[in-house]
């Protein structure tokens, strides 16, 4: 930051030569004021040899330790002017110019949180408006090398309003719009950065923003493409127990339970209208599996969305529409149609609060096999038809301000709502039925190798509203106990990039569910590697 290495400048050079010659030695007096010559001379190694005379000539000459660390600072050495500036306000508290100095050094040493202090205590006793403006200019720089968004754009506009002149002001106001996702009004402000400085280096750089938010606006859309394969251990999630296990082989007529699978998926999203305060996307995927041995579990899904962004920084609300069309081998298998509805608040630096529900609506399209033997027909998935409704919070951390490593927790509540129909006995479907919690954490880091990973792990629990099987004794009937679950499931994932549009994703994940009924205790391990290309 070459431009912000200007600190005091003429303005307050001049007021304290006026007041130094008063308090300084003679010899130091004559010394700081030969340099100060030299200083508005831009003679910078010739001043900087006599103010460092003139600070040996009387040590407790605040001023002539002042305009050292001012000379240092312009000659490149921040690290030098805070000492000196620190030392001045030491001795010296009540030299105002001295705690705006002090506060651009730290910004320059890169001290952002101590450099808040000397900032803040600057525009509470500054008069003038240059002396403000340049205070919150360096307070807005300072939050936002701190991932302090919401209290940068604060101290900018506080700029701005002081001197709407300032280039930098207007610079660091652009960054701020930019990520906030305000396109117009950071293509406002870079563009008065180029009117005034076109040469400079922030000039430069927003010359650079400007080209990359007509690039954004000009890409309204992304393609992508992966293929992988997965190794799963429990396909047809058959039951620990082996004659539970051996009662779901002979229905589906198969005689193990793990395989392996190549997976397609395919898809675009086109972002269909946007401003700066609201996006509309829409989007297609599409996905198949190919299993190698058991091909009746082969599964290719169609999926349109929809989705509605309405950004009120810091707050943002919005809703995603899905519907899922489901093959199973190529027939009819599942169609459903999905709202989630959800509105979050950013903390910037610290992270986001996310409140979401889920409403979904499930119809299974496949009936049994009716050309099949008694007892192979295969289950009549339709009974499960009805509703889901999963409303959920999570938040999310950011780890040292940094958003790339990330702690997430999560609580979400699970009511599924099978429907009656008349095909059914009137308690067949309720016996699916159930009232679900999951709780979960997460953490997501950046690794050595451009390596992206992420581990969560999640604790679910199913109640069921009905018992799942009737127990005969004798002449009586009743219900045994209500089926009770409890899900264990662990997901990582590490991605790293090969090209500029090519990625290597790996993944694992892992379940077990454990159920007061044996014919519910399974487990599942999946592992896959995909290749993956996204333009």
């Amino acid at each position: 930051m070459k431009f912000a290495r200007r600190l005091a400048g003429l303005v307050g050079l001049v007021w304290l030569c006026a007041a130094g010659v008063a308090s300084a030695s003679e010899p130091s007096k004559l010394l700081y004021s030969r340099g100060l010559v030299a200083f508005h001379a831009e003679k910078f190694d010739e001043a900087i040899k006599l103010f460092d005379k003139a600070v040996e000539a009387d040590p407790s000459d605040s001023y002539a330790r002042y305009y050292r660390g001012v000379t240092r600072a312009r000659l490149g050495n921040p690290e030098g002017a805070v000492t000196d500036l620190r030392q001045v306000l030491q001795e010296k508290p009540d030299l105002e110019q001295a705690s705006l100095d002090l506060g651009i050094a730290l910004v320059e040493t890169q001290h952002f949180e101590e450099a808040l202090a000397p900032l803040d205590r600057t525009l509470r006793e500054a008069k003038e408006n240059d002396t403000l403006a340049q205070a919150a200019l360096f307070k807005g720089i300072a939050h936002l090398r701190l991932r302090q968004v919401p209290e940068a754009r604060e101290a900018l506009a506080q700029a701005l309003a002081r001197n709407p002149d300032l280039p930098a002001a207007h610079y660091y106001a652009g960054v701020v719009a930019y990520q906030d996702g305000k396109l117009d009004a950071a293509t406002s402000h870079f563009e008065q950065v180029l009117a005034s400085r076109p040469t400079s280096a922030i000039g430069k750089e927003s010359a650079t923003f400007i080209e990359r938010i007509r690039h954004d606006r000009s890409n309204n859309y992304e393609v992508f493409g992966a293929v992988g394969f997965q190794y799963d251990s429990n396909v047809v999630l058959a039951a620990n127990n082996g004659g539970d296990a051996q009662v779901a082989f002979d229905t589906l007529g198969i005689s193990h339970q793990d395989d392996g699978r190549a997976t397609i998926n395919l898809g675009g999203y086109y972002l269909l209208g946007r401003s700066d305060w609201a996006r509309l996307t829409v989007g297609y995927e599409f996905y198949q599996s190919l299993h190698f041995q058991l091909h009746q579990f082969d599964l290719q899904q169609h999926e349109p969305m929809g989705q509605l962004d309405l950004l009120f920084k810091p707050f943002h609300v919005g809703a995603t529409v899905r519907y899922d069309y489901y093959l199973l081998e190529l027939d009819d298998f599942l169609r459903q149609f999905q709202l989630e509805p959800y509105a979050g608040v950013n903390f910037g630096s610290v992270g986001e609060l996310t409140v979401f529900a889920r409403i979904l609506r499930r119809d299974f399209l496949k009936p049994p096999d009716s050309n099949a033997a008694p007892g192979k027909e295969g289950p009549d998935y339709r009974i499960r038809d009805g509703w889901n409704y999963a409303p959920g919070i999570t938040q999310r951390f950011n780890l040292f301000g940094d958003p790339q490593k990330a702690l997430t927790i999560g609580y979400q509540y699970d009511q599924d709502e099978p429907e009656n129909p008349a095909r059914y006995a009137v308690e067949q479907p309720r016996k699916f039925a159930y009232v679900g919690h999951q709780v979960s954490a997460g953490i997501a880091w950046s690794l050595p190798f451009e390596v992206d990973a992420s581990a969560e792990y999640a604790y679910r629990t199913e109640h069921y509203a009905k018992p799942s099987a009737i127990i005969t004794s004798g002449d009586n009937e009743y219900f045994g106990s209500r089926r009770n679950d409890s899900e264990h499931h662990i997901i990582v994932v590490a991605s790293r990039p090969l090209t500029e549009h090519l990625r290597l994703n790996l993944g694992y994940f892992g379940l077990l569910n454990q159920s007061n009924k044996d014919q519910f205790d399974y487990d599942r391990q999946i592992a896959s590697i995909a290749l993956e290309a996204r333009f």
